[in-house]
């Protein structure tokens, strides 16, 4: 709309053009791709609440496991047309409190050979909020299932061309509104049957609940035989509608096996309006085959020699435990390691969940260790690298010792402790460190090891 007004000023005629700015404004459209598995939703792709066309996998087409979600706002409106190119099990989402308005047609196209009776898919379409279509509805995909507890509204054709094919999901279909006889289902040889007429079926907006018949008793079973599990069997039950069973699913088969314990079945029948009822009971297999826990592997007596601090170390291998079904605990009373001079008693116990226990047992025995030594007799401090220091055999072994040696007179010429061989021994040396002749010298050796206590005296030769 255009406004004009005269204006003077000086003589001069203005002409100033008004131009008013309040147009409708145009949706822009929106395109979406689908690389690798792709979960896409409608407010990060597109934003807004309105979009013009909305073209779901133009480019890279909706393939196995991709998802197109609805997300937000409340209120989403395609003011031109849906398109969706599919070649594989993509879904589309229209979750609980979401309104989607399409102005005119929402088509759904095979694409690269997919989603054919050749090369079949199956798409869903689950719808839990309301889905609005003003013109019509048209799939060539095979297989198309609509599924969900909302609404579907199409004002014109809905139509399944293509020789494609139309179902319900597990839980039956959404409400879908369509003039029956703008209704066609062209598909042929689709498991469901026509869809047309299931939709239009009277009973698919009934309340009536369905019947199931002869549901068994909690059933208890006692184990016959090894292992954990027990094959348990019953007559199962049946279910009935006033109009139809759309399903009847059980969450176990009579005839299989089924653990220690107590487990619940349940059947649960459903029909085309969505009225669901189940049955249960429990199944209680009893571990009967009362039976100890056996231990393998118990150690024999383990029989070893102390240390000079009376002490020993004994490793063993763990024994193992089993039962013919269930847990079994081992707890043992020692572990491997040191163990003092005497007689330990190590025990383990095997118990299993029924409290049953069984038990072995060994011992560790330490013994003191004797004291054995080898003394030299003879001494030669030549350098030779032969008998140039008093050698005591095993004395090292034996820390808390006590080395003296006198002359003929009794006169004190060397005393060490912890005489070791090397670091401490005698090289015919006095207190003082000189050297001392040739001769007889007498020795008095005192060691202890633990509660024992050994003295050696006798004498040795220098030779030099």
């Amino acid at each position: 709309m255009y406004q004009t007004r005269p204006t003077i000023s000086f003589g001069i005629c203005l002409v100033i053009v008004f131009v008013n700015y309040n147009l409708p404004a145009v949706s822009q459209n929106c395109e979406v791709d689908f690389p690798g598995v792709a979960l896409r939703n409608f407010s990060n792709t597109c934003g807004g609440s309105s979009v013009g066309d909305l073209e779901l996998g133009k480019s890279i087409n909706m393939n196995n496991g991709d998802t197109f979600t609805f997300d937000a706002p409340a209120v989403i409106n395609i003011t031109g047309n849906l398109h969706v190119d599919a070649e594989g099990s993509g879904k589309i989402i229209i979750p609980v409190g979401v309104t989607v308005n399409i102005d005119d047609d929402f088509h759904l196209h095979s694409k690269n050979g997919g989603c054919t009776s050749a090369n079949p898919c199956v798409f869903e379409i689950v719808v839990n909020g309301t889905l609005n279509i003003d013109h019509n509805f048209d799939n060539e995909l095979f297989t198309l299932v609509w599924s969900g507890t909302g609404t579907v509204t199409v004002d014109d054709n809905f139509k399944n061309s293509n020789n494609g094919c139309l179902d319900c999901g597990p839980s039956g279909c959404p409400n879908i509104q369509a003039d029956p006889s703008d209704c066609d289902d062209d598909g042929s040889g689709c498991s469901g049957g026509d869809f047309c007429a299931q939709i239009n079926n009277p009973c698919s907006s009934e309340t009536t609940l369905p019947v199931i018949a002869g549901c068994p008793s909690n059933q208890v079973i006692n184990m016959t035989g090894p292992g954990c599990i027990q094959i348990v069997s019953w007559n199962p039950p049946t279910a009935s509608d006033n109009c139809n069973v759309s399903s009847f699913t059980w969450t176990h088969a009579p005839g299989t096996p089924f653990p220690k314990g107590e487990t619940t079945v349940t059947y649960t029948a459903r029909d085309p309006s969505g009225n669901t009822v189940t049955c249960s009971f429990t199944v209680n297999v009893v571990d009967n085959l009362a039976a100890v826990p056996i231990i393998s592997n118990c150690p024999i007596d383990i029989v070893l020699k102390g240390n000079e601090a009376n002490v020993a170390t004994a490793d063993w291998v763990i024994p193992t435990a089993s039962v013919p079904c269930g847990e079994v605990i081992l707890t043992g009373s020692h572990q491997p390691g040191e163990f003092q001079v005497g007689t330990t008693k190590i025990e383990y116990t095997a118990t299993d969940e029924a409290g049953n226990s069984s038990y072995c047992s060994f011992n560790v025995i330490v013994s003191e260790r004797e004291i054995e030594i080898d003394i030299g007799n003879v001494v030669t401090p030549d350098d030779n690298g032969l008998n140039d220091v008093w050698h005591i055999g095993n004395l090292e072994t034996f820390k808390d010792n006590e080395v003296d040696i006198v002359d003929r007179w009794g006169g004190l010429i060397f005393s060490a402790t912890n005489y070791d061989n090397v670091k401490v021994a005698w090289g015919g040396t006095n207190l003082s460190g000189g050297q001392v002749p040739t001769g007889t010298y007498f020795y008095l050796i005192s060691i202890k090891s633990g509660s024992k206590r050994l003295e050696k005296r006798g004498f040795i030769e220098l030779i030099r």
